[in-house]
């Protein structure tokens, strides 16, 4: 298992509001070590080429985690995903191939399925491949958007959903594979139009969707 041609970056600059906590979110601990750790593993585990941790909140206390031997970046300002993935993209320059997203509090994320995932993504050489779910519960997940073909036509956070997509079972993990070169042309049409005013990397989807991409 090795993905030469791969290189992951790992959202880890969030507060954990909800936590109601100090401590950086990805730092919280599972099994007395923190969430971050299980991610990184996971992208060692795979052989993936790059990796690139994107930090925010209290980044100091996040890089001892990550230790000397990867290079990552600071988002200055939080504002939304569709940025952080930007600022990621910084280190990858003359990187060409697939962008893996991740989350560095998703430590509970199996390596088979981003195998699974990944070898999908590349085999069938697409633009976006969206790792998703379906469960009975849904609330305060974004929603699998669909056309009338059943293919996927975009991704609608929750705090933007109209009542009729309010009942969609089918919710975004988060976990999403790119080509650079589709995700780029994206990334520069999306807009803090939504209701937090962020830039969201759900966005691409429906982005790349309308220009007859994935």
């Amino acid at each position: 298992m090795s993905y030469k041609n791969v290189a992951a970056i790992i959202l880890a600059a969030g507060k954990g509001n909800r936590m109601k906590s100090g401590l950086p979110k990805v730092l919280h601990p599972i099994c007395a070590r923190p969430m971050l750790g299980y991610v990184l593993d996971l992208t060692r585990g795979l052989k993936i080429a790059r990796t690139v941790p994107v930090l925010g909140y209290k980044y100091k206390e996040v890089q001892k985690i990550i230790g000397e031997g990867l290079k990552f970046v600071v988002q200055r300002k939080l504002q939304g995903t569709a940025d952080a993935v930007r600022c990621g993209l910084s280190l990858l320059g003359n990187f060409k191939g697939t962008i893996l997203i991740l989350y560095g509090d998703a430590p509970l994320l199996k390596k088979e399925t981003l195998d699974k995932l990944l070898k999908h993504h590349i085999k069938n050489n697409l633009d976006a491949t969206v790792l998703s779910v379906k469960t009975d519960n849904p609330a305060g997940y974004g929603r699998i958007l669909r056309d009338k073909y059943s293919n996927l036509s975009g991704i609608r956070e929750d705090k933007d959903l109209d009542d009729f997509e309010r009942e969609i079972k089918e919710v975004n993990t988060g976990i999403i594979c790119f080509k650079k070169e589709s995700l780029l042309k994206a990334l520069r049409k999306v807009k803090a139009n939504n209701r937090k005013k962020e830039y969201y990397l759900t966005d691409t989807i429906g982005i790349i969707y309308k220009n007859g991409g994935l």
